[in-house]
């Protein structure tokens, strides 16, 4: 009997919810214009006060595995680790999510992007 061909990774179990990434997204992007969200470099603490304080809103009331996944979502987008590399981002990302998670993703342009692509990925949003 031939062994069946793998139909690819499995879609991870977020501990975030899928709207509620998708709502950081939002929040990221308005943190920071669409014009000066392409610059290389740019970081969304140089943006939009009001719109930064509701972004670091959110992250703070994450807890560390909705964190983690948040951070893996982010890295599996922005093409760090594959979709089948899911566990091994997460085991990566503990440590930022713990320690330091509102600097380090305030810090990364195009996280809005990065984060929206993640979902897609793991199937938990259509691509648009």
């Amino acid at each position: 009997m031939a062994a069946s061909a793998s139909a690819g990774p499995s879609m991870p179990v977020l501990s975030i919810p899928s709207d509620q990434a998708k709502a950081v997204a939002e929040l990221a992007k308005l943190a920071r214009p669409s014009t000066a969200g392409s610059l290389q470099g740019d970081s969304l603490a140089a943006h939009a006060p009001e719109a930064l304080a509701r972004f670091r809103k959110a992250l703070d009331g994450l807890d560390d595995k909705a964190a983690t996944d948040l951070v893996a979502l982010i890295w599996i987008g922005r093409g760090d680790f594959t979709l089948s590399e899911w566990d091994k981002a997460r085991t990566a990302a503990k440590d930022i999510a713990k320690v330091r998670l509102a600097g380090y993703i305030e810090g990364i342009p195009l996280v809005s992007d990065y984060l929206l692509q993640g979902l897609y990925q793991v199937g938990a949003m259509p691509k648009t």
